[in-house]
């Protein structure tokens, strides 16, 4: 019998953190249909959960981590992770440097009139090609090809 895995993200994290403290939800009701899967993490999202406590020994913080399995850190997450970091601080950068980052039509706007937001953690392991397929879709959740600020 295969068992199916799951790689679940750090937002998945923080909800299920909520819902223990507020109520099942949305995240208990996908664990509860998903009962026998593999639950696991990669080990950044691991950190970026931690990062969330003042002691990574801190009960709460030691029971949400114990349900899952932290996959190990090999070569290639490694490189996955370099090749995304990498990619994503050049984009911000470029983006806190100019405040457009290239995009003509952000150039023409005044900036005053916008609020830059953190919509979504990714995870460290995903491919550049993974990540603008993301990016595309929260544009479009977001609206900002209607409005055309974000032409890649």
């Amino acid at each position: 019998m295969v068992v199916k895995s799951y790689l679940f993200d750090t937002c998945f994290l923080i909800d299920l953190e909520r819902e223990m403290r507020r109520g099942p939800g949305k995240a208990h009701q996908f664990l509860q249909v998903h009962i026998s899967a593999r639950p696991c993490l990669s080990w950044t999202v691991a950190g970026e959960f931690t990062e969330g406590f003042g002691d990574i020994h801190h009960p709460a913080c030691a029971a949400m981590l114990a349900r899952f399995e932290i996959l190990p850190m090999d070569q290639s997450t490694a490189h996955h992770y370099d090749m995304t970091t990498r990619y994503l601080w050049g984009r911000w950068t470029d983006y806190a440097k100019t405040g457009h980052g290239g995009n003509q039509l952000l150039k023409d706007l005044d900036p005053s009139h916008f609020q830059w937001s953190i919509i979504r953690t990714l995870s460290g392991s995903m491919s550049a090609k993974e990540i603008i397929r993301v990016e595309k879709t929260e544009m479009k959740k977001h609206g900002s090809k209607a409005v055309r600020l974000n032409l890649q």
